[in-house]
């Protein structure tokens, strides 16, 4: 064990600027612009288009919180979780109505 992990500080240290940060803070900028875009334009999909859109939203969300919760884990940047998680909720909440509703 090296002196460090011995301490309990964390493994991984920011030396200068995070760029991986930045871009990481604003993919979930853009993942909120797309649940806002899909809330004002999924009443007006056909149930083919809707499902598509869906299902890469789905797969959107899927890849950003597994990157989020890499990220979180590695770095300590916990605080990542939440905007990720509430965008996934309201995601998951239209998509659910879209399709009982539909």
């Amino acid at each position: 064990m090296t002196e460090q992990s011995k301490q309990g500080e964390p493994g991984f240290v920011r030396n200068g600027p995070d760029r991986l940060q930045k871009v990481f803070l604003y993919l979930i900028l853009v993942n909120w612009l797309v649940a806002g875009l899909l809330l004002l334009k999924l009443d007006q999909l056909s149930f083919v288009a809707g499902l598509l859109a869906g299902g890469g939203i789905a797969m959107l969300q899927f890849l950003l919180l597994k990157l989020s919760l890499m990220r979180a884990r590695r770095a300590g940047d916990g605080y990542l979780l939440y905007p990720v998680l509430s965008s996934t909720l309201l995601i998951v909440l239209l998509l659910i109505g879209f399709f009982f509703f539909y």
